[in-house]
């Protein structure tokens, strides 16, 4: 066994070392989270959309019911306005005919009812045929909405299926380079850094930075600080949000 100070530097190194394999175990599990909410991302998005077409949908087939009614409405008055004009010829033509002035006042009125009620049901053929190129419009447009989300919908689910293969690739080789690091670290070590980075939002590990844990961007104490710089012999975990501290060498701290 060599001497105090020489044990301290190897078990100083040997952490150094430790540490520096646990950040790049994070930086992977940080990179497979990232594609793992990104991949949940797809389906939540689809079955939004999926939600609106489906509403779009129930949206155009109540305007094809509204439409189809006031095609039969405006069908039935037009009928009317054709029943009643017959009625007002037929009487103009027996006027023609009646010598008698009680029987002539009494078609006369005849027609000018009948006239009354032309005139009532052409304005109302008016008004119908308008509030239908209205509908008309409005259902052209819901069917345009209906047809761009549908549009959507399928870029979604193509894009999804592109990324998924993607996906899959790096995964597997995120895995294999994990596991490649993982067989060099400590089970100790590692075991303490998973339990951390399960309570804390899949962050174990942090840099200390100007006396500051990057973590919780908690002030910690002098002495720690300076023991974090000096390389230390065993872990030291964040007083404040319990994360294991590291400093980054390559950088100013």
């Amino acid at each position: 066994m060599g001497p105090p100070r020489i044990e301290l530097l190897r078990v100083k190194n040997s952490l150094q070392t430790q540490l520096s394999l646990l950040e790049k175990i994070q930086e992977i599990d940080i990179e497979v989270t990232r594609i793992g909410k990104e991949r949940e991302s797809y389906p939540k998005k689809k079955e939004l959309i999926d939600e609106e077409v489906s509403r779009l949908e129930a949206e155009v087939d109540s305007m094809l019911a509204v439409k189809d009614e006031l095609e039969r409405q405006r069908a039935a008055t037009e009928s009317e306005v054709t029943v009643w004009d017959e009625k007002i010829k037929k009487n103009e033509e027996r006027l023609k005919d009646i010598k008698n002035e009680k029987q002539y006042k009494a078609i006369g009125k005849e027609v000018n009812t009948a006239t009354k009620k032309k005139t009532e049901m052409t304005r109302e053929v008016v008004r119908i045929g308008k509030l239908l190129e209205t509908k008309c419009d409005e259902l052209d447009n819901t069917k345009e909405r209906l047809r761009q989300k549908n549009e959507e919908c399928g870029a979604i689910e193509a894009e999804m299926n592109q990324l998924t293969a993607e996906w899959e690739k790096v995964l597997a080789e995120k895995k294999t380079e994990r596991d490649a690091i993982v067989a060099k670290v400590s089970p100790d070590i590692l075991r303490r850094y998973e339990l951390i980075k399960d309570k804390r939002n899949g962050t174990g590990l942090v840099v200390a930075r100007d006396g500051t844990c990057q973590g919780c961007h908690m002030s910690i104490p002098p002495q720690l600080y300076i023991q974090l710089r000096r390389g230390p012999d065993e872990l030291i975990v964040c007083p404040h949000c319990h994360r294991i501290l590291y400093v980054d060498k390559r950088i100013s701290v």
